[in-house]
């Protein structure tokens, strides 16, 4: 009864380590995934980056072909100052992106591990209610088995005293 109870309680917990390492690898399969679209992000902005430039030389040779007397070192200075506003507006807008999604991100892993961990506890908890229903039932078994075997040596003593009677 012992080595069963044992081999439950091993079968119990092999399956939670089971459990455990296909959630290590669920996270490592999604931490990959991100990678993955984070470096595909990443050259999509690049190849963002080589379009508008390239954009930009060909809008500038052609709305430059000459330097005449409407460009001046305002409207050159204005220029660069609206394309390093561009710029920076991008890489911010970037910075919030990923801080945001950086943010959901570890919310969301700490409410999966609460979850986890209350899963847990409410296994063990279950696991510990059979445990004890076990060990009653148990008991009563074995005073049941008592009970008859005390009735069985009544009647085999009453027996024993009927057949000394005829002796």
């Amino acid at each position: 009864m012992k080595d069963k109870r044992e081999g439950e309680k091993d079968t119990f917990y092999n399956n939670i380590r089971e459990e455990h390492r296909l959630m290590v690898e669920a996270i490592n399969n999604h931490k990959s995934n991100m990678q993955a679209n984070q470096s595909y992000i990443a050259m999509q902005m690049q190849q963002a980056r080589d379009t508008r430039s390239n954009q930009r030389d060909v809008d500038r040779q052609y709305y430059k072909p000459h330097f005449g007397p409407e460009e001046n070192e305002e409207v050159v200075a204005k220029m660069n100052a609206d394309n390093h506003f561009k710029k920076s507006f991008m890489n911010n807008s970037l910075r919030d992106q990923f801080t945001t999604e950086k943010c959901d991100n570890s919310n969301a892993k700490s409410s999966e591990v609460a979850q986890d961990k209350e899963f847990l506890r409410m296994a063990i908890e279950q696991q510990k209610a059979e445990d004890q229903t076990m060990k009653q039932k148990e008991m009563i078994a074995r005073h049941n088995l008592k009970s008859v075997w005390e009735e069985q040596m009544r009647h085999r003593k009453q027996f024993d005293q009927h057949d000394n009677l005829f002796k």
